[in-house]
């Protein structure tokens, strides 16, 4: 015996597949653009994170063009809109790339300028670095946060906790916030971020550094591999530990071994450039919940200056500090040899250090940088 279904007359109609259909997707994008043209930035900014549709509808430089104007007339030039907004041709704005438009947008409404960078161009020169890069970098609006991708492709976002400045590098901290197992991470994005007055999310630039190309020169033989000026720092999140210059540094070319330009920048029977290290080599730190010290750890800065005096080397990175063999005898130091290496892909570095008993203080008595030779083929023009 078959049963029958019954209906209520009054109950309502499971939706069709048909009534499931997403119109939006379905709309001519001359409809969108007309639609989205009635959003301000914040809006609009956000609009483009829903899906790779939206994203290409939302970059459209005629909309941003219109909010650009619109932001400058409002702010700099009190005059009508259409005035304003009729000073490009539709041609003119389109030909512009790809959220350009946004871009000038952001900068108008952070009040954006480039004195800055005019105020970088006077150089340090006892570092060979930018002299007012601490004033520009604490006066500019901008904070950094760390992007970490896993290895599911999941991403998480850090805000700095803590910053301090030295010589030659700034010291960026995050403590805070639930991080991922570090064998997990497959890369790590820094960020300066700066906040945009609008309710949609902060708008960040990734570093990159520019690639800087010293001139070519034919004439002498050995161009690339002297002049070199090395500026060394050991710092901690605190205090500077030591700091010292060196110039004039130089390699010859049957001294290039194992593909490293060697620069030898202090020796042990070179007194007179032995580096005093002041206080305790040690690394404090500290969360939210606790604090401690990491004893004969510190970070280590340095900046190796091509002839010309541009940077060729910037490097800042903490580094450990352990007890060594001194084969050599010294009637100098009456103490313990240390030594501290750090290597990477733009070079290593090896020092070491001698404890004074008697002054109770370290010594730095003997350090060499190693440039690798494609760095500077490359840098130079040459083919050593």
């Amino acid at each position: 015996m078959s049963q029958r279904s019954s209906r209520c007359p009054g109950a309502p109609q499971s939706p069709s597949v048909k009534g499931k259909e997403n119109f939006i997707e379905r709309m001519p994008p001359e409809v969108i653009l007309k639609i989205l043209s009635c959003l301000d930035a914040g809006s609009l900014f956000c609009v483009g994170l829903v899906s790779k549709r939206f994203q290409e509808l939302a970059s459209n430089n005629a909309l941003w063009y219109q909010l650009y104007t619109c932001q400058r007339a409002k702010n700099k030039r009190p005059t009508p809109v259409s005035y304003v907004t009729d000073a490009m041709g539709v041609a003119g704005v389109q030909e512009k790339p790809k959220g350009y438009w946004r871009t000038m947008l952001f900068k108008d409404l952070t009040g954006y300028n480039e004195k800055w960078k005019r105020k970088l161009k006077a150089i340090n020169y006892y570092t060979g670095l930018p002299n007012q890069s601490e004033h520009i970098i604490r006066t500019l609006p901008v904070s950094w946060e760390i992007t970490v991708t896993e290895a599911t492709g999941r991403e998480s976002c850090f805000e700095q906790t803590g910053i301090c400045y030295s010589d030659t590098a700034a010291t960026v901290s995050w403590s805070l916030g639930h991080w991922p197992i570090m064998d997990r991470i497959t890369s790590l994005q820094l960020h300066g971020v700066m906040k945009v007055p609008l309710p949609c999310p902060l708008m960040y630039s990734q570093y990159q550094p520019a690639e800087d190309r010293a001139p070519f020169d034919d004439v002498d033989p050995e161009y690339g591999l002297h002049g070199y000026t090395l500026h060394i720092e050991m710092h901690n999140t605190v205090k500077s530990i030591a700091s010292a210059r060196f110039d004039q540094l130089s390699c010859r070319k049957d001294q290039i071994v194992n593909g490293y330009v060697q620069l030898n920048v202090i020796r042990r029977d070179g007194r007179w450039k032995h580096v005093p290290v002041s206080g305790d080599i040690s690394l404090p730190w500290g969360t939210e919940a606790l604090c401690g010290l990491l004893k004969d750890c510190c970070i280590l800065s340095l900046t190796v200056l091509a002839e010309t005096q541009a940077p060729f080397w910037c490097l800042s990175v903490p580094v450990a500090m352990t007890e060594s063999v001194q084969m050599d005898v010294s009637y100098d130091f009456r103490g313990k040899s240390f030594s501290v290496q750090h290597q990477d892909s733009q070079g290593k570095v090896e020092m070491e250090l001698e404890w004074e008993e008697t002054q109770q203080q370290y010594f730095m008595v003997h350090l060499i940088v190693f440039l690798p030779i494609t760095k500077v083929n490359k840098h130079f023009g040459r083919d050593y």
